[in-house]
């Protein structure tokens, strides 16, 4: 489906041009085409990480750690499975776009995803002792 079949023109009955509402439908089409270029992790990363000392096999150790971190919270929070694909898109969109060569700085991004999918999910508010989640990575320093 396109943009414009998707794009309900609600300034179509401003008389008042200083409303512009001529511009609606450009404006709205740009945001939804910049929303999509920052959202989606670029098409050939793991190529780009591959050079930059994050290979298949290094990631997928670290969108393991979001899975076991929300297990080590889970009495505390209760994350849905849309919750954790949420996550491992945000580290699928930091590596896209950043280089990482040390693997503690890593896991603070892997545990930085989860608490903003978690955040971002929330039905409740939740909070979380950090202490157990960096049990086998950083301390809580290095979040901090």
């Amino acid at each position: 489906m396109d943009f414009d079949s998707r794009i309900v023109d609600i300034d179509s009955d401003v008389k008042d041009h200083l409303h512009c509402p001529d511009l609606a439908g450009d404006l709205f089409r740009n945001m939804q085409l910049v929303e999509q270029s920052r959202s989606d992790p670029l098409k050939n990363y793991m190529e780009k990480a591959s050079e930059d000392h994050v290979n298949p096999e290094k990631r997928a150790c670290f969108v393991e750690a979001i899975f076991d971190g929300a297990d080590q919270i889970a009495d505390q929070v209760h994350a849905s499975p849309e919750t954790l694909h949420l996550a491992v898109n945000y580290l699928d969109r930091y590596l896209s776009r950043n280089t990482i060569d040390d693997n503690p700085h890593l896991y603070c991004v892997s545990m930085t995803c989860l608490v903003l999918a978690l955040k971002y999910e929330e039905v409740e508010e939740a909070s979380f002792n950090f202490n157990r989640v960096t049990s086998i990575g950083p301390s809580f320093d290095d979040f901090v």
